[in-house]
């Protein structure tokens, strides 16, 4: 820009070369350059959060050897072996953070386990009773291990062979039918969740106007939007205010 007395002269280019980087800077990105990786790490957490009863949510941490995350077939096996569980009643919904009778709870890491020989079902889910606690010892640690009651293999065999004809069966989940005590439930939890809901979508119908700002205008743990006139913005900032607390999440400054 150059001035001779009270006329100022602006450079052209100088001008164009400004707009044209304000214009990027305010253009929003037209396609997802995500990398495989954040993309895994936006599914897991898209498949590995809950809701609490305060609202707030609760994690997984992303671990890179996440095999429900990267293979969809063994994922639908894993939920629906977790889900015919919870109908055959094997296991029970337990309230959050319910007072127990038990002086311990215990949450049991699972994992899938692959039997491609199956004749029956490719995946079942086993949890590991000997993973650490807080504590440093593990639920197996404090439990007393019996007397060995499998027969010899051997003698089972030469025995079911000595008839003329003969069979051979499994019992469909045999362990499973023997009841454990109510009081000593709550040793063996486990933590399974298959919703994939987030807070605006959660939350997003009470809060219309604050669902697309939260959508579309949160960087990292900025809330950036306004209004044309005081009115609306008020209600604009009301609306992502309560919108957020619904999740646990408060608004400062």
């Amino acid at each position: 820009m150059v001035c001779t007395n009270s006329v100022c002269h602006f450079t052209t280019a100088k001008l164009h070369a400004d707009l044209t980087r304000f214009w990027e800077m305010e253009e929003h990105p037209s396609a997802s350059s995500l990398t495989e990786d954040e993309l895994r790490c936006e599914k897991h957490f898209v498949a590995n959060h809950v809701r609490l009863p305060s609202g707030q949510y609760m994690i997984r941490l992303p671990f890179r050897d996440a095999r429900l995350k990267t293979k969809p077939a063994i994922k639908s096996e894993y939920f629906a072996f977790l889900s015919e569980y919870k109908e055959l009643n094997h296991m029970e919904l337990a309230n959050d953070f319910e007072e127990t009778d038990s002086s311990q709870t215990v949450y049991l890491p699972h994992h899938p386990i692959i039997q491609e020989s199956s004749s029956t079902t490719d995946l079942r889910v086993v949890f590991n009773a000997s993973s650490l606690t807080s504590n440093g010892s593990s639920l197996n640690s404090h439990l007393h291990i019996g007397p060995k009651l499998l027969t010899d293999l051997v003698s089972i065999i030469l025995h079911w062979r000595m008839p003329q004809f003969v069979f051979v069966a499994d019992v469909e989940k045999m362990f499973r039918q023997i009841k454990v005590d109510p009081r000593d439930c709550d040793y063996q939890r486990i933590l399974w969740h298959s919703s994939e809901e987030q807070l605006a979508r959660d939350e997003g119908s009470y809060f219309p106007k604050a669902q697309a700002i939260l959508e579309n205008n949160l960087y990292v743990d900025d809330v950036l939007y306004g209004a044309d006139t005081t009115e609306e913005a008020n209600e604009l900032r009301e609306q992502v205010a309560n919108l957020m607390r619904r999740g646990g999440f408060h608004l400062r400054k």
